[in-house]
Order: C-alpha cells, then structure tokens, then sequence
C-alpha cells in the first residue's frame, strides 16, 4: 500500500439506465470505459489507472496526472456515445490527495479525492452527467463542468465519434480520420464543427494549465 502520495484525480461514475439493459449490455459498456482507461494512461506514460467495477454498474479509476481529468472524463464519454448501444455514464471528478492506493484494484483505497468523486456522484442532479468536486477554485471547476457537460450531452453518435478522435492530446488528421472512418474530410469537419471541437478543446486545455500551475 502506497501513503502520502501526490495530488491525484479520482474519476467515479455509473451507467445511466443499465437496469433497462442486459447484463451483457453493461458488461460490454464497462469493458469499454476500462479500455478508454488503459489509452488515457498512454497519453502522458502514466501510471495505472486502477480500473475497478463496483456496485454492479458502478466503476472508477484514478489518475496520477489529475490535470488530465477532464479531458479523460470526456474522452470516456465521447468513446460511450460512439458506440451503437448507446451507453452513457455519468462521471464525478474529484481532485485532491489520496491516502491510501492499495496494490490491485480500488476498493480499499482512501483519501480526500476519493470522498470528493464519490459524494459528488451520489450528489449529482438527475439531468447531469459531469461534475468537478475540488477544493480550490470550486466554482470555476463547476461552472466549466455545466457548460461541457450540456456539450456533451448534445452530441449526435457520429458528433461523438469524431470528437473522440479529437480530444487525445495527440490527434489525427483530418484526412486519416476520414479514410479510418470511411467517410470524407468535409464530413469529418462538419461533425466537428457542429459538436463545437474547437471551443471544447481550447477550454479543456486551458483548465489543463491551470490544473497543471497548481502542482508543479
């Protein structure tokens, strides 16, 4: 067991409507947030993220690079929406040290950014699906959050799909993007432009600078 680490993000979620669906169904959608999981840790070469599924529908993971934290939240939902089952998951993040980070899964770690993430989740309005609990700052993390979370929430399953491609902080062309997608550049923008990328991407990335200014 790991003590007295560095400020981490804990991102707490559950499936929204799973009791509508199989459990293959949910399974099937929790396989894919864990692989969302696994890409996240390669954006910066990062430590595990610890997937863990609780409470049935329920799952979280945490994030050694926490500025990175929004920009994975919508990531997992962006990789959600995409798929044609049309899972969605409502996601709390919490910012904050943890004190206890057990070898293996979640289920006994311990610490401020947990309790954070996860009373913000039991605490969240039936029509949101993104929230910000932290400390410092905590209306600006709120108000960004109630802004990206109506984006979100707007986007058409090929808006997601684009966007998932988009908001890494490594992205692809558009041309490559549209031979991987079998579609055309023009269509790839347009989905772009419509799901409002640009201002999606340029406020992620400057509340990653921010995040980034308080730690180092």
């Amino acid at each position: 067991m790991t003590t007295a680490l560095h400020p981490m993000a804990v991102l707490t979620g559950d499936l929204i409507g799973s009791t509508d669906h199989s459990p293959e169904w949910t399974t099937q959608a929790l396989d894919r947030i864990k692989t969302c999981a696994h890409e996240i840790r390669a954006w910066d070469d990062a430590d595990d993220p610890r997937f863990t599924r609780y409470r049935g529908d329920g799952w979280q993971i945490v994030l050694s690079e926490p500025h990175r934290a929004l920009r994975a939240a919508l990531y997992i939902q962006a990789s959600l929406k995409s798929a044609q089952s049309g899972a969605r998951s409502r996601i709390a993040i919490g910012l904050g040290e943890v004190d206890a980070l057990p070898v293996g899964d979640l289920s006994n770690a311990s610490g401020p950014a947990f309790i954070a993430s996860g009373q913000a989740l039991d605490d969240m309005a039936r029509d949101r699906e993104l929230v910000i609990a932290a400390r410092e700052s905590a209306y600006l993390h709120k108000g960004i959050a109630v802004l990206l979370d109506r984006e979100v929430q707007d986007w058409s399953r090929e808006q997601a799909e684009a966007m998932m491609h988009f908001l890494p902080p490594s992205t692809p062309t558009l041309k490559d993007l549209a031979d991987a997608l079998g579609v055309s550049p023009q269509a790839i923008h347009s989905r772009l432009k419509s799901a409002h990328w640009r201002e999606v991407v340029q406020a992620v990335t400057h509340w990653e600078a921010q995040e980034e200014s308080r730690h180092d």
